[in-house]
């Protein structure tokens, strides 16, 4: 309040410190747990793992109809917002050309009927750090599946490497990535010995 000639006046100002005000939306971004860009669009979420390739098959053969199914490494499988399968490859050259078009490649694709949805996936590999979060998230989700010292996943993987992994998440897509181990070599029984 402010008095000048037996009048009072009064000052309604709600002026906040920039620091104040900056030091909330930060806190805020904290609390939601994501983080915006420049287009306004919150970044995707990012799980990586590995796994022993017998307890990646058994639970990849469980979820594609058990036993005998062949695997081919590297494997790209793209789900939509829905968590329907919309795109499933494990063609090198084409995944690496799907991967640097994202997020524009993702409007050319439909669900593909039969396949394993979002969920699905998810519930065979109960490792998968954020699983809930991404299956609750709604967002289009990128599954890239290396095999360990695998020559044709190298192309996929540079894909990835090549900033694509940022560009992904920067562009509102989630991103999972298993790195599949091969089994250590077994050791064989020394003949000389007896």
């Amino acid at each position: 309040m402010i008095k000048s000639e037996g009048k009072m006046h009064v000052r309604r100002c709600h002026a906040y410190p920039i620091g104040t005000l900056s030091a909330l939306l930060i806190l805020a971004s904290i609390a939601i747990g994501c983080t915006m860009h420049a287009g306004g669009t919150a970044a995707g979420l990012s799980s990586t793992i590995q796994l022993p390739l017998r307890t990646f098959a058994q639970s990849w053969n469980g979820s594609h109809g058990g036993k005998g199914v062949m695997i081919y490494f590297p494997m790209l499988e793209l789900f939509n917002e829905s968590g329907d399968l919309i795109f499933a490859g494990h063609d090198p050259g084409q995944n690496s050309k799907i991967l640097k078009g994202l997020p524009g490649t993702l409007h050319a694709l439909k669900p593909i009927g039969g396949g394993d949805s979002l969920v699905r996936v998810m519930q065979k590999f109960p490792q998968i750090p954020n699983r809930d979060a991404l299956l609750s998230d709604r967002r289009p989700t990128v599954l890239s599946v290396f095999l360990q010292d695998c020559h044709a996943c190298s192309l996929q993987e540079s894909a990835l490497d090549q900033g694509t992994e940022g560009e992904i998440r920067k562009n509102g897509m989630n991103l999972v990535v298993i790195n599949v181990e091969r089994p250590g070599e077994i050791a064989q029984p020394d003949a000389t010995k007896q």
